[in-house]
């Protein structure tokens, strides 16, 4: 909790993400700090995934190499396949109507990498907020 003028205390409670993105905003600090948590946090797993993604025949390509990042202040996003191969989400959660199993390989990898990444966004995230409560002081 920061003090301010005759040290009465100062505190800022968020209970959630919108709060804190409310809360970075009134204090003059910009979202792009989030947005980056959030992309370091997802970099993570999204370098582990081409090690774990299935392989198929060599022709036409692999899935692996349609793996990407995308990062916003509320979330990152990992997504594989593109409009050559698209079948990743009937890879990952299978198909009752083909009788393909699911193969999560996105969510193994992200499980279990978490105490690594939620590690890595938490360190993260407390600089951000000590950093805007120091703005706001």
């Amino acid at each position: 909790m920061a003090t301010r003028g005759f040290g009465v205390a100062v505190g800022i409670k968020i209970t959630d993400g919108r709060q804190l993105r409310r809360a970075l905003k009134e204090a003059g600090e910009g979202l792009d700090d989030l947005r980056d948590l959030n992309k370091e946090a997802g970099s993570i797993v999204a370098r582990a995934l081409p090690d774990n993604t299935p392989v198929g025949p060599d022709e036409g390509g692999h899935l692996f190499n349609t793996i990407r990042l995308s990062a916003t202040p509320v979330r990152a996003r990992i997504s594989a396949g593109d409009k050559s191969k698209p079948y990743a989400g009937v890879l990952h959660w299978g198909s009752p109507h083909t009788s393909q199993r699911s193969q999560p390989w996105m969510h193994t990898t992200a499980k279990v990498l978490e105490p690594k990444w939620t590690a890595v966004y938490w360190d993260r995230l407390e600089q951000i907020i000590a950093k805007a409560a120091r703005a706001a002081d």
